[in-house]
């Protein structure tokens, strides 16, 4: 059977996924600060705990 569509979910409404995505966003948060050597580090937990329900945009501006 030929694949036609992918659902992505980001937000825990199908499966447990927005603690993954919080994880992946600290990740590439920690490398983006890294890069410009500014001494900040993010967990997934704590994006997680501050910015639930928010977009990357929101956090971003925060």
């Amino acid at each position: 059977m030929k694949i036609t569509t992918i659902l992505l979910d980001c937000d825990n409404t199908l499966v447990q996924s927005e603690s993954l995505a919080f994880e992946a966003n600290a990740d590439l948060t920690n490398e983006i600060l890294a890069a410009r050597k500014v001494d900040l580090n993010f967990t997934g937990s704590y994006l997680q705990r501050e910015f639930v329900g928010q977009n990357f945009q929101n956090m971003v501006n925060y």
